[in-house]
């Protein structure tokens, strides 16, 4: 109770503790507290799990809305809204492990698209390059080749990709606007001009594909 006193993150948990500790203090041995307060302790007992956990959840959920990590506060904002409706300790567990279990998923099938995308400018660097190279008349036929093995790589990168995020949802469909949200394009240093120049050619090499 002392240690959560003042804190406002665990304010709830503050409450709870109290209250496990006021019927506590109300009797004098161990005995009276078995045979008068057994059902108030496991009450209060499950209520403080609870407190505890929506405290987390809320100083985590403040944290993901001031950095626009969307996915991440969804799932914080679930766990608020459920875990109240635990009945025991297990439950508790349960409901948590639920939620985030399936956040987990909602944040893989969210980043690992703007992650693969943004592995992939290194690829499409080397295309312009062949493209746009200076070279001998002799060189020409050997650059084009190579320009060709580069896009056959970002196709074999792409259709590897698909395959691999379909594993966790069957309708999985490309989405370039998500590139531009927040918490996917502070991760890059790209231009916006380039940026957009990049999913312009990623679009035309995969068209195929996607």
């Amino acid at each position: 109770m002392q240690r959560y006193e003042g804190d406002k993150m665990f304010a709830h948990s503050y409450q709870t503790e109290k209250a496990l500790y006021d019927a506590i203090a109300s009797v004098s041995s161990m005995e009276e507290l078995q045979q008068n307060k057994t059902a108030e302790f496991g009450r209060l007992s499950v209520e403080n799990g609870v407190a505890l956990s929506k405290d987390g959840a809320a100083c985590r959920l403040e944290f993901y809305k001031k950095e626009k990590e969307d996915i991440y506060a969804k799932g914080e904002q679930a766990l608020l809204d459920k875990v109240t409706a635990a009945t025991d300790a297990y439950s508790i567990t349960t409901i948590v492990n639920e939620v985030m279990t399936k956040n987990s998923i909602e944040i893989s099938v969210d980043t690992m698209w703007p992650m693969t995308f943004f592995s992939m400018m290194d690829v499409l660097e080397k295309i312009e390059i062949c493209q746009k190279a200076i070279v001998p008349d002799a060189w020409k036929t050997d650059m084009q080749q190579l320009e060709k093995e580069y896009i056959q790589s970002l196709q074999n990168q792409m259709q590897s990709f698909l395959k691999s995020i379909r594993n966790y949802r069957s309708d999985w469909k490309v989405n370039y606007e998500i590139l531009w949200e927040y918490r996917h394009r502070k991760k890059s240093p790209l231009s916006d001009a380039i940026l957009k120049q990049r999913i312009a050619e990623h679009k035309i090499y995969c068209k195929d594909i996607i």
